[in-house]
């Protein structure tokens, strides 16, 4: 005698989250390091964000998570990022390039043009190509535990 098998599919569960005990921070630093099986995020402000640093940045606070994890972290920034750049434009990293006087800047736009069609080029073969453009996600090569 056959009896029916039931597939069950597997639903997406709705999350409950209290954030009521969640510390807003901001920071304008963040170092990645890892350990085979961690990935540790350490924030901070940093003072002076022109040129080097003449003080120690204090590293105010610090996420460790497993690879799992902070690949779907990854997917969700990138996502986040992608439809930030979609609607606003590609974010510039490099601070002495955001900093430049109105009047540099819009001359440049406006002689560049060409180099921003050629750089939106470049972005898209390098996303098809399954390639990141941009910091890498892995920043620092410190194998400790970080204090941990």
């Amino acid at each position: 005698m056959c009896l029916p098998v039931a597939i069950l599919i597997p639903q997406r569960a709705q999350i409950r989250i209290d954030n009521t005990k969640a510390s807003p921070l901001y920071a304008n630093l963040c170092r990645v390091t890892g350990t085979p099986e961690e990935l540790i995020i350490n924030f901070g402000l940093n003072p002076q964000p022109f040129g080097v640093p003449v003080e120690a940045i204090a590293i105010t606070q610090r996420i460790a998570m497993n690879f799992y994890t902070a690949e779907r972290m990854r997917h969700a920034l990138m996502t986040t990022l992608q439809r930030h750049e979609a609607t606003f434009g590609v974010l510039e990293t490099d601070v002495q390039r955001r900093v430049q006087p109105q009047s540099v800047r819009q001359g440049q736009v406006a002689a560049g043009y060409g180099n921003v069609e050629r750089a939106i080029d470049r972005l898209g073969r390098a996303y098809r190509a399954g390639v990141t453009a941009g910091v890498p996600i892995i920043m620092a090569g410190d194998h400790q535990r970080a204090g941990r």
